[in-house]
């Protein structure tokens, strides 16, 4: 058996598998997300490419009136290592707080006397926007040799 240990903070390059949008999302819903590149630590491959993360939405708003955007959140949770261990995933490099939302707004507020008419924009992230997630905690793993 051989130890390593997986740095906190080490990214992790996901890919949306399936567009996201606040027209159609509801919170709760799992998000498509894939692993985008093998992850080696030590020369030891630890995450596979493909592998699923784990991920779910937590804000999903319709646009509305008066120009009012529609919005959409997701947060990360895990990743399963080739060993079959759960890896915490957040969505920002600096622990602090350890926020796992990835967050997406769109739409604009125009300063018009029309915009009292407007409806504002659902949000829609294409399938295949690549983002970067980070490990959320060092993580040691025992791997067969």
């Amino acid at each position: 058996m051989k130890t390593i240990t997986l740095t906190e903070g080490t990214e992790v390059e996901i890919k949306l598998i399936e567009e996201l949008d606040s027209k159609n999302a509801r919170i709760g819903d799992p998000v498509r997300l894939r692993v985008n590149e093998d992850i080696y630590c030590e020369n030891v491959l630890i995450i596979r490419e493909g592998t699923k993360v784990k991920a779910s939405v937590t804000v999903a708003e319709k646009k509305g009136m008066l120009g009012k955007p529609g919005k959409v959140d997701f947060s990360l949770n895990s990743v399963t290592s080739i060993e079959g261990r759960e890896i915490p995933l957040r969505a920002v490099k600096n622990n602090e707080g350890k926020n796992r939302q990835v967050g997406v707004v769109a739409g604009t507020l125009l300063l018009s006397p029309l915009f009292l008419l407007m409806k504002g924009k659902d949000v829609k992230i294409e399938a295949g926007k690549i983002f970067t997630a980070f490990i959320d905690d060092e993580i040691t793993i025992e791997i067969k040799d």
